[in-house]
């Protein structure tokens, strides 16, 4: 196409399995499973010191940005992301289709 768009692009599509498979043997090499409790733990115990003028030592507290973070994540993870609301319509005019995301922010 002239214009650049559009057409098969280098490295896109499916990975092969045995590619796929190295990355995930390379992962569990690197990250045991024991490892990978350890920091997730750290992740929802993270805290964070804030100096206060005046106070002597920095007052240490939980960074609830992070713990929430991780949480999300994990629960994500393991009961699957929720699925988001979509509505298509259709005029019929000029085959314009719009799509509503259901619940979504600044749309």
């Amino acid at each position: 196409m002239a214009n650049g768009h559009g057409g098969a692009r280098k490295g896109s599509g499916a990975k092969p399995k045995a590619i796929v498979e190295a990355k995930r043997s390379f992962a569990a090499t690197v990250l045991p499973d024991e490892l990978e409790a350890a920091m997730w733990q750290e992740m929802l115990n993270a805290t964070r010191s804030t100096y206060v003028e005046g106070m002597g030592e920095p007052m240490t507290e939980p960074d609830y940005k992070i713990r929430l973070d991780a949480l999300k994540y994990l629960c994500d993870h393991k009961h699957g992301k929720a699925p988001q609301s979509v509505k298509v319509e259709g005029d019929g005019e000029d085959g314009a289709v719009k799509v509503l995301l259901i619940g979504a922010k600044n749309v």
